[in-house]
């Protein structure tokens, strides 16, 4: 069954407020479409008249039920908000804080088209909020409202105030009229599950991770860096298992699968090879089918009031 759209959750971060550790690793409450100020909270009369920027991040989760991968991802934003302020996107790390994203660069916005835009067309005339939301080598999601197309920035954007000319790598398929939406989307990591870093320190005992890959679901893997510690040879090889962050998730041994405690992963018993002594063990890190990505809303000081300043994230991907 191919990644759908009812695969992929909106997660929030452990810390959603407006301090340096803003952010941090992901939680498990996820964002409720449509819910007002579920993402940012409420524009207060103070902050309208100063002026606010604020940062809250997010987690795209792959929760597909037969752990596909959702592969080529991009995000942005549909279009940009029907108030005076406006919003940006930029790549997260799965435990980047507030305090650390001062030197991102690549923030991605969207605007709309100023200049109409014939099929065939090289470059597109945008109108923007702010003189940001673009940078060379970003992706495009081009909409009228009915049809959306896909395009890539070929060159440095040429800014002239809040609109900028930004260069196409590939004509335009159809025309585009005044007022389009022209979205500026990211590239994410692939939403996939995977392991890595596998170390084995034994004298005589293998692992077949090759042919017997240690399995993890969408909906449960973790990020964590897990140990096997072998505590003897008899019955049946045993050992236990520890995340460096989760910590215990169990014992086994080689005669049978491994399942770990909250389904992290399984380890399955026909990789096992050779002979494992008290104390050997096995090191491997475990990837979560998720990205993580920074929002951020500014709020341009004397901002006129406004009921609800409605963003809609856009996500595109290939299914494995």
């Amino acid at each position: 069954m191919s990644v759908t759209i009812s695969d992929i959750q909106i997660k929030k971060a452990i810390r959603n407020s407006d301090a340096d550790d803003n952010g941090g690793q992901r939680s498990t409450v996820s964002v409720t479409s449509g819910r007002l100020h579920d993402v940012f909270p409420v524009v207060s009369n103070a902050d309208r008249v100063t002026g606010i920027t604020r940062y809250r991040k997010l987690f795209f989760l792959n929760t597909n039920a037969e752990d596909k991968g959702a592969l080529e991802v991009q995000s942005g934003f549909s279009s940009n908000s029907d108030a005076d302020d406006y919003f940006r996107l930029a790549l997260g790390s799965f435990s980047d804080v507030q305090s650390d994203i001062d030197t991102i660069t690549a923030w991605a916005g969207a605007g709309t088209l100023y200049e109409s835009a014939a099929v065939g067309a090289t470059s597109l005339a945008v109108a923007m909020e702010a003189a940001d939301g673009f940078f060379n080598s970003c992706g495009l999601r081009l909409s009228d409202g009915t049809n959306v197309s896909y395009n890539t920035v070929d060159a440095e954007p040429a800014w002239d105030g809040n609109n900028v000319t930004i260069a196409l790598s590939e004509s335009l398929p159809e025309s585009l009229s005044i007022g389009a939406s022209v979205s500026a989307m990211i590239s994410l990591p692939d939403l996939k599950t995977a392991f890595s870093d596998v170390m084995i320190a034994s004298s005589s005992g293998a692992y077949d991770y090759t042919t017997y890959p240690i399995l993890i679901p969408n909906a449960t893997a973790k990020n964590d860096s897990w140990t096997l510690t072998f505590q003897g040879t008899t019955p049946g090889e045993t050992f236990a298992v520890s995340g460096a962050a989760t910590g215990s998730v169990g014992a086994g041994n080689v005669a049978t699968d491994f399942i770990a405690t909250g389904n992290y992963f399984t380890i399955q018993s026909n990789g096992w090879t050779g002979s494992w002594s008290t104390a050997d063990t096995l090191k491997f890190n475990t990837t979560e089918a998720a990205a993580a990505v920074w929002a951020k809303q500014v709020v341009p000081d004397s901002t006129p009031s406004h009921y609800s300043a409605e963003v809609v994230f856009v996500l595109s991907w290939e299914s494995e």
